[in-house]
């Protein structure tokens, strides 16, 4: 029997859209057998793994692969007994050797290819019509709830950062060169997403009071969130389910005050290339900052609207300008 193919390089977005010091990791796994993710490492990059898994998990029942309940980046017995079902199925293993537990090159090519072609079991209902889509939802916004709070507290550990490099830029800028460098992708991000610069540099403070707001509310996302089939969606806010020409909008999630909920749809899933759209999905990082982004319009009453086009104080109302500064700090570069 020939051994399954390795790939030359990564493909799909979710092993390929991570911040550099995780994608490092995994080209290396891919590139060398000295790299391979085993059991008892922790890590964002096992963390990657995990959510692969649970991806395929949820996308293809019938491989019977089992619920990871391991702490995320924790390369514990769940993980392990996942990792070994996962290329029992797929019989991937070296010619005269045994079936291991490792994450190699092998298996790290059959998970970025099952991710990329493997989208939806063959008869699977319309997302645009089944009302059992809002499982899926669910366990996609419990798998990216985790995240929430890094990519804030990110932004709260740069900010200041960012403010001291551009006084010090301010006062002396000969001496402020090492400063700027290391912080040049917040500073970027601010001067992109809220149009903060050296000169009105005091207004970072205003960023962080929403970020710490932000995170203050963390624990109640479980309670504040709910997920909602696309029916109910269109039936609820046919505003936002359609586009000018009667197109389907891609709008994942709407905040309902009145009801005290932040709903989110169907179009909130993993991206999967060649699906209809709006159902194409997007990436990790895309879909854990869409919970960032319903957060600002639910606790801290933010408007949607483009930063690029709108004022410094319009900036600080925008629920955009939050969302794409965390996704530009954690890719280290902004978000196409």
């Amino acid at each position: 029997m020939a051994e399954p193919p390795i790939k030359t390089r990564l493909q799909s977005t979710e092993l390929t859209n991570q911040p550099t010091p995780i994608q490092d990791k995994l080209n290396a796994c891919l590139a060398a057998d000295s790299a391979h993710i085993k059991p008892g490492q922790k890590g964002d990059h096992v963390a990657v793994i995990q959510k692969a898994l649970n991806t395929i998990r949820l996308r293809k029942p019938d491989l019977g692969l089992p619920e990871i309940k391991d702490s995320e980046g924790d390369f514990g017995s769940d993980t392990r007994t996942a990792v070994l079902t996962y290329k029992t199925k797929n019989a991937i293993k070296r010619s005269g050797q045994p079936l291991d537990p490792i994450v190699g090159r092998m298996t790290l090519t059959r998970l970025d290819d099952d991710l990329m072609n493997g989208p939806v079991p063959p008869g699977k209902p319309d997302p645009a019509t089944d009302p059992r889509e809002k499982e899926g939802v669910e366990a996609l916004l419990a798998l990216n709830r985790s995240s929430v709070p890094l990519l804030i507290a990110k932004a709260l550990q740069a900010l200041p950062k960012c403010k001291a490099a551009l006084e010090l830029a301010k006062r002396s800028p000969f001496q402020a060169g090492h400063a700027l460098l290391e912080n040049q992708v917040g500073i970027d991000g601010l001067n992109r997403h809220f149009h903060i610069s050296g000169n009105n540099l005091e207004v970072i403070d205003s960023v962080v009071g929403s970020y710490k707001k932000l995170l203050e509310k963390v624990t109640r996302l479980p309670i504040d969130q709910a997920a909602t089939d696309y029916p109910t969606f269109v039936h609820d806010a046919p505003e936002l389910a359609f586009n000018r020409d009667g197109t389907q909008a891609k709008v994942p999630a709407f905040s309902d005050t009145q009801r005290g909920k932040m709903f989110f749809n169907p179009i909130y899933r993993s991206f999967v290339p060649g699906a209809k759209e709006p159902f194409g999905g997007l990436a990790p990082i895309a879909l854990q900052a869409i919970q960032i982004h319903e957060m600002c319009h639910f606790y801290l009453s933010m408007d949607d609207g483009n930063p690029a086009n709108s004022t410094t104080a319009r900036c600080l109302k925008l629920a955009q300008s939050f969302q794409l500064f965390v996704m530009q700090l954690a890719l280290g570069r902004p978000f196409p």
